[in-house]
């Protein structure tokens, strides 16, 4: 014996109605877009009251990875070949969606620590926050020292 199948379901039509509402409310929040002017939106993006420091990642040639800051200029770090397996899969991870956006490894990430200690690596670029305690603490010390370096 089989069982009739309702060919609609007024559930149904509500739950994907609820759905379709919220992926259109998600759109509303203002992101940066790809090529829009962000030097102004550095200091916004981070927070009233944080701790942030605008960043960028350079791959070397034998491996490493320079640790720039962006606003003096000057090289901080260097994660050297092999280590820092956390901190190299965020970037590489960021560095994804940066292609999928057509946009190069060279404009400025912001890392902040707010005022509620949550620590977040944003791309002003592409609008992407990785809230890096999510993943623990050890894990996010590889990029909470960055904050600290002169």
């Amino acid at each position: 014996m089989t069982h009739p199948v309702k060919s609609s379901s007024p559930r149904l039509f509500a739950g994907a109605g609820l759905l379709a509402i919220a992926v259109w409310a998600g759109q509303l929040q203002k992101e940066p877009r790809v090529g829009d002017d962000v030097t102004g939106q550095i200091s916004h993006a981070a927070g009233a009251g944080a701790l942030s420091r605008a960043l960028r990642f350079e791959d070397r040639q034998d491996g490493g990875i320079r640790v720039i800051d962006t606003l003096t200029s000057t090289e901080i770090d260097t994660l050297a070949p092999g280590t820092n397996g956390f901190a190299r899969g965020v970037l590489r991870a960021l560095a994804r969606v940066r292609t999928q956006h057509s946009v190069g490894a060279a404009p400025t990430f912001v890392l902040s620590k707010e005022v509620d200690r949550q620590l977040l690596l944003l791309d002003p670029q592409t609008g992407e926050r990785v809230a890096l305690l999510a993943f623990g603490h050890t894990n996010a010390d590889a990029f909470e020292r960055l904050l600290k370096l002169p």
